[in-house]
C-alpha cells in the first residue's frame, strides 16, 4: 500500500500491485465501493424497502402516523362529567379561601 506523507489518511491509503495481499486490497476497495454504493436513496434501496413493506400483514401500516415516544406528552386535563376549566377555577378559589395551610411544627 502506498502511504505517501501529507495527504489525508482517505487519500493516503490506496493500494498498489506492489504490496503483499493485493487481493484482499482490492477486495476491500471492492466492498468499499459497494457500501457506498448502497445509499439509502438508490433505487435498490428503494426495492429492499418496498420488499419488506410487501411482508407486512397489515399494508396500511405507517410509522409516521404515531407519536415519537420519546417526546414529552402532552399534559392531559381529565374533567368529570359536567364540570369544565370554570369549574375546576372556582373549587380552587374554594379551596384556598376555606382551607388552612398545615401548621409547621414546632422547634426545639
Amino acid at each position: 500500500m502506498d502511504l505517501t506523507p501529507g495527504r489525508s489518511k482517505k487519500e493516503r491509503v490506496v493500494p498498489s500491485s506492489s504490496s503483499r495481499g493485493d487481493k484482499a486490497a482490492e477486495k476491500q476497495v471492492a466492498e468499499v465501493k459497494e457500501l457506498m454504493q448502497k445509499a439509502w436513496n438508490s433505487k435498490k434501496y428503494q426495492e429492499e424497502c418496498d420488499a419488506v413493506k410487501a411482508r407486512l400483514s397489515d399494508q396500511n401500516f405507517n410509522v409516521k402516523a404515531y407519536p415519537d415516544p420519546l417526546e414529552p406528552h402532552p399534559q392531559q386535563v381529565i374533567y368529570p362529567a359536567g364540570t369544565d376549566a370554570s369549574t375546576e377555577a372556582r373549587l380552587r378559589e374554594i379551596m384556598k379561601k376555606y382551607l388552612v395551610p398545615p401548621a409547621d411544627p414546632p422547634r426545639s
